[in-house]
């Protein structure tokens, strides 16, 4: 009877090793899924942010800073203050949105440092004048901008 309990014991032993394995597997296995799963939602916000900014109203606005930088500030009429506030509004939404993504800062301003640093320059003028008055007014922009001077400066 000794070697019947001893063989069922190390059936038992054996069976229980071979669902270890197999469970540790599984285990693995979602684990993977689940790292692919977040990079796939990474990508995902990564590109609907950038279809956001390259849409044609948006890419227009953002054109249109360029136009302004042919003026000072102090020469801008009230239709280029207005086309500074949109394409600033734009790129504070932008911020907010890169603020909440699970993608890094630094995967969005791979792509975009440099128009976000000129845009900045162009429009920083106008972003103090409307902090004089709420100094919160492009907070993220101004922080994103501060962040793109910073990896072009390391790159």
């Amino acid at each position: 009877m000794e070697a019947w309990a001893l063989t069922v014991s190390m059936v038992v032993a054996v069976v229980a090793i071979v669902a270890a394995a197999i469970t540790f597997f599984q285990l693995r296995a979602v684990r993977e899924a689940n790292k692919a799963a977040a990079k796939a939602t990474e990508l995902s916000e990564l590109l609907a942010v950038v279809t956001f900014l390259e849409a044609p109203e948006n890419y227009a606005a953002r054109y249109a800073t360029y136009e302004l930088s042919k003026k000072p500030f102090g020469d801008w009429d009230d239709e280029m203050r207005a086309a500074g506030a949109r394409a600033s509004g734009l790129w504070e939404v932008v911020a907010g949105l890169v603020e909440v993504a699970s993608f890094s800062d630094d995967a969005f301003l791979h792509l975009y440092r440099y128009p976000i640093r000129r845009q900045w320059a162009i429009l920083e003028p106008q972003i103090r004048e409307m902090q004089v008055h709420e100094r919160h007014q492009r907070k993220k922009f101004e922080t994103l901008a501060a962040k793109a001077v910073s990896v072009i400066a390391n790159t």
